[in-house]
């Protein structure tokens, strides 16, 4: 008995298996993290896409957000990519203990390091996007507006310095960060650094998701299209929801056995950045939507507050022809006109100089109108001729 007994007690719990291919397989969290990063890509490239056409149809020229806008759509491919390569040659998903050091730890301290300097960029580019749009169609707006957007500006400015280089210089040398067989003589504590990095995050896109919400609160616009407006720039709201589901997973991290939990972590920062750069492009999205989703449901936010439907009647009114060219279906109204709708323009378009709270503006429209009456019904003269008078005046309101 006292032989059996010692000899459970001597055994030793056997070493786990070194994976020795160059491509570790995937495990459940590795796959998860390639399906969602390729799933992203598809759909930020789908919005980036359905933004150059929306640029197409007004005619507008690029701006400057346009393009930190694509500097951060190619920097997000870059995080992608460094994320399936995490998994791929990395070994992300897998303990530690069970990859090679030479083949596959080699490989991912450098791809984790590349993921964090991208990830910052990406996010920064779309940020300064975003904040830069809101400049341009709020610039008439007020002092507390224009000053808090600079801070943003440097919130995220100091955000992303802060991301980028905290993997380098979290351990003495500088070289141990991409370097295994470089010893590193000092630390900081890595819970502690990379979760501020996501309370940073929050703190900074809840600013610049406020700074618009206030300013169109206070215009003096249709209640649907506020509310309509306040969604599309709230939406950031998302992007602070993921920062938060990141903060959760850094907190339980373990970063002595990091390759274990980077796949499961990484899927909440590849949704938060691909959502910020599907975000950004979302309010310049709304000609697209109106030629599509708009037309096959008969909605359309920009004439549904000056068009409403009515049933037939035996009146006939004049015609009502807009002079904007690619214009939605007609529209009959109550006193039997119809009016083309003006829903081809985007919301940047639509909202140039509503900041300027103390004035308001009104698009001018010119509308063409076509008068007939029969020739019995006109005042008699001269020329009363019979068939029918056919009188065409243009008015332009303003």
């Amino acid at each position: 008995m006292e032989a059996i007994v010692s000899l459970l007690l001597d055994v030793e719990e056997e070493s786990p298996a070194i994976i020795t291919h160059q491509y570790p397989p995937l495990t459940q969290d590795g796959a998860s993290l390639v399906i969602t990063a390729c799933i992203m890509m598809v759909l930020t490239t789908l919005w980036t896409i359905m933004r150059l056409v929306s640029r197409q149809i007004t005619g507008n020229s690029f701006q400057l957000e346009d393009y930190l806008y694509f500097a951060g759509q190619l920097l997000y491919y870059g995080v992608a990519t460094c994320f399936i390569l995490g998994v791929v040659i990395g070994g992300a998903g897998h303990d530690v203990a069970v990859l090679d050091p030479d083949l596959h730890i080699s490989h991912f301290v450098k791809i984790f390091l590349s993921a964090q300097v991208m990830y910052a960029s990406a996010l920064l580019a779309i940020k300064l996007s975003i904040i830069v749009l809101m400049q341009r169609i709020f610039s008439r707006s007020s002092s507390w507006f224009q000053y808090t957007s600079w801070v943003a500006i440097f919130l995220s400015c100091a955000w992303a310095l802060y991301t980028a280089l905290l993997g380098f210089v979290i351990c003495k040398p500088v070289q141990s960060a991409w370097d295994i067989h470089v010893p590193k003589t000092g630390c900081g504590d890595y819970t502690i650094s990379f979760s501020a990095v996501a309370v940073f995050d929050i703190i900074t896109d809840v600013v610049i998701v406020v700074l618009p919400i206030k300013v169109v609160s206070g215009l003096q616009m249709a209640r649907a299209h506020k509310i309509a407006t306040s969604v599309v720039f709230g939406a950031g709201f998302i992007t602070v929801i993921f920062s938060g589901v990141r903060l959760y997973y850094t907190l339980t991290a373990d970063f002595v056995n990091i390759t274990k939990g980077f796949a499961s972590a990484s899927v909440s920062g590849v949704l938060q950045s691909g959502i910020a750069v599907m975000v950004a492009s979302s309010p310049m999205l709304r000609p697209v939507f109106d030629r599509t989703i708009v037309r096959w449901l008969s909605l359309s936010i920009g004439s549904g507050s000056r068009t409403t439907d009515a049933p037939h009647s035996k009146s006939h009114g004049p015609a009502t022809v807009g002079s904007r060219p690619g214009q939605l279906g007609p529209h009959v109204r109550s006193d039997g006109f119809k009016q083309m709708s003006d829903s081809d323009e985007n919301l940047a378009w639509e909202m140039q100089g509503l900041g300027n709270l103390k004035q308001k503006r009104t698009t001018p429209t010119s509308h063409a109108f076509a008068e007939a009456d029969l020739s019995r019904n006109a005042s008699p003269g001269p020329s009363d001729d019979a068939g029918i008078a056919v009188t065409r005046t243009v008015v332009v309101e303003r």
